[in-house]
């Protein structure tokens, strides 16, 4: 994100108010990050410096080429190299040595990808052909707002170039490249596939809201005259940021209605606050002291905020969730301070002038990320997106469980997602010791209810088309195994789905339907007389979990009724052995218990295994 418009150029005016519509955009995001039910549109302060920056960018090439009839291209990237990289690459060092002593190995080799993604300014790509809006779902990266941060880089790089070549021509031919553009990128909206996600993180999908700012700086160099007619109402003006503050507020990310005509919008109005804050240079309200002073520091609050708020959880911190989020706000807020105070001010106002080795100084974040990275683990959860199947025998001479009713239990048949697979071999050893036999089909991702998951904003998940494959998998094993006991574990069943017929179904909105879903794959699975186990799952501990668990105890609701409606259906307590009374345990024996909030490490499945069986023959009513 730029940073006051005093840095943009020294001859371009500086503006209290642009500092102030920028306090108020990253307050916005910052409050979306943290608490997302109170701003559920807060994400829509990136688009504010989108147009921001597209217009300071813009307005300084244009002043630049008046006075000089050129473009120094090569100074402008020294610019802002130095305005952005120092501190980019503190905030990329700290992260990565704090993601090493905090993260689980299996997330190292993301974190790694990560932060080369960032020094490269392309982490917004790298989200997209990872498909973040799945995987973040438990495993948030630090750095995954530095996707903004990498549009605008590419923005850097590749405008001034345009901008150079087209005024060669004409100030018109640059309005007709910018207009073009603009169109191009709503189209590439309507047209690219992939979904939300690849709308929003996308280069060529975001550059008409950087354009629309591009083009009232074209506009005002050709037009001042109009620009100021635009901009010379305070009262329009203002009206302008409550229309902006009221997107924020009533726009959620879920809203489909709003993609893609809603962003062209919210950039137009934009775009008119703007030329109110370049015509007025002092307003009400966006010029108060305070703001103008947050503003200022936007873009150390930005590199900050996120990665803090990922590192230091409720869960971490071991306190409630108020003074957590108090301590969080303190941390980041004196990181950002140290960040201006020592780093981003000096070295712009070359008081301490870069070193000459200034330029390696990427190599050895480099060096310092791929030693913090060494030794990193496969992310299993991610290898079984396939599909894992296996089958391990009873140990010999050890007599089988006997359930309820004197039946003997000789084997067990494990169904469900990447939480079932993180403890699927402990859990077969653990009952090979007790004499039953297990056989196992888990897939990331698939749980036991038919239909694709779908993300928060409507997207399908990237292993959601495997599936309903997946399901035929299970009904085989069902056949071939014969098992006594279906044991289910699988959380995703809980998350908005699509059914075959198109329709998108949620157990909230739609709980006699999605009952009789799980009904039907209760119908399904049981049919060969097995009982089955269907696990409460226990509450989320990862980054901004509050929203999950709110919607987990409405799904052990449902989950409880259906128990009373289906004599075959058991139900095993998870959230009571894992979250008693809603305190997730953090650790059992100094190892920690579900290093991502979700899943077990290997070392904690052989801790908290046996205590999930015991629990198991429990409600089987097995003697033990």
């Amino acid at each position: 994100m730029g940073r006051s418009a005093e840095s943009a150029a020294r001859r371009l005016t500086y503006m209290s108010s642009l500092d102030g519509l920028r306090a108020l955009a990253v307050i916005g995001v910052i409050i979306y990050h943290a608490e997302p039910s109170l701003l559920p549109g807060g994400f829509l302060g990136v688009d504010v410096f989108f147009v921001i920056s597209g217009y300071l960018i813009t307005a300084l090439l244009l002043r630049e080429h008046d006075s000089t009839h050129h473009i120094d291209m090569r100074r402008f990237w020294r610019r802002r190299a130095r305005r952005l990289g120092p501190a980019l690459l503190v905030m990329l060092s700290v992260v990565v040595v704090v993601g090493r002593l905090w993260l689980p190995s299996s997330q190292w080799g993301s974190l790694r990808g990560d932060e080369l993604a960032s020094l490269g300014y392309v982490m917004n790509w790298r989200l997209i052909l990872t498909g973040d809006s799945y995987f973040s779902t438990f495993a948030v990266s630090p750095l995954r707002h530095v996707w903004s941060l990498s549009v605008e880089e590419q923005f850097y790089l590749v405008w001034p170039i345009v901008a150079a070549i087209a005024m060669a021509r004409s100030r018109r031919a640059l309005a007709l490249v910018a207009s073009a553009a603009f169109v191009a990128s709503v189209a590439a909206m309507t047209l690219v596939g992939g979904g939300l996600s690849r709308v929003y993180y996308g280069t060529d999908t975001r550059l008409h809201v950087i354009m629309a700012g591009c083009l009232l700086a074209i506009l005002e160099s050709k037009r001042p005259d109009l620009v100021r007619r635009l901009g010379a109402s305070t009262l329009v003006t203002l009206i302008g940021v409550a229309a902006l503050g009221g997107a924020m507020v009533f726009i959620a990310e879920d809203n489909t209605g709003f993609f893609p005509a809603g962003l062209v919008i919210f950039a137009a109005v934009t775009m008119l606050v703007v030329a109110g804050c370049s015509t007025q240079v002092t307003l009400p309200l966006l010029s108060n002291r305070a703001l103008v002073e947050i503003g200022r520091r936007s873009y150390g609050l930005y590199l900050w905020h996120w990665p803090v708020m990922v590192f230091l959880t409720d869960d971490r911190l071991g306190i409630g969730h108020v003074p957590a989020t108090a301590i969080r706000v303190a941390v980041f807020s004196t990181l950002t301070w140290a960040s201006y105070r020592f780093l981003e001010r000096p070295v712009l106002a070359r008081r301490a002038p870069l070193p000459r080795w200034w330029p390696l100084a990427p190599i050895g974040v480099i060096v310092l990320v791929l030693a913090s990275t060494a030794g990193a683990t496969a992310n299993r959860y991610q290898q079984q997106a396939g599909g894992a199947t296996g089958t391990v025998q009873a140990n010999q001479g050890i007599t089988a469980p006997t359930g309820a009713g004197g039946t003997p239990i000789d084997s067990l048949l494990l169904i469900g997602d990447s939480v079932a697979a993180s403890i699927q071999e402990e859990l077969a050893r653990e009952l090979a010791g007790e004499g039953v036999s297990t056989a196992s089909a888990v897939r990331y991702g698939c749980g036991i209810v038919e239909g694709m998951e779908l993300t928060a904003n409507g997207d399908l998940t990237p292993m959601a088309p495997g599936c309903p494959k997946h399901q035929a998998l299970q009904d085989q094993l069902v056949a071939q195994q014969a098992p006594d006991v279906i044991l289910v574990i699988a959380q995703v069943d809980s998350y908005r789905r699509k059914l075959p017929d198109g329709t998108v179904i949620d157990f909230e909105e739609s709980p006699d339907e999605y009952l009789a879903l799980l009904n039907k794959a209760v119908d399904r699975l049981t049919v060969g007389g097995a009982t089955m186990v269907i696990a409460l799952p226990a509450n989320v501990a990862y980054f901004n979990a509050d929203a999950a668990n709110v919607r987990y105890e409405a799904w052990r609701g449902l989950l409880r009724t259906l128990d009373e409606e289906r004599s075959e259906v058991v139900l095993l307590d998870l959230q009571s052995l894992i979250c008693p009374e809603s305190q997730c345990i953090r650790e059992i024996d100094g190892t920690e218990l579900r290093p991502d909030g979700m899943h077990y490490s290997d070392d904690s499945a052989t801790l908290i295994v046996p205590r999930i069986v015991k629990a198991l023959f429990a409600a089987l009513g097995v003697d033990t």
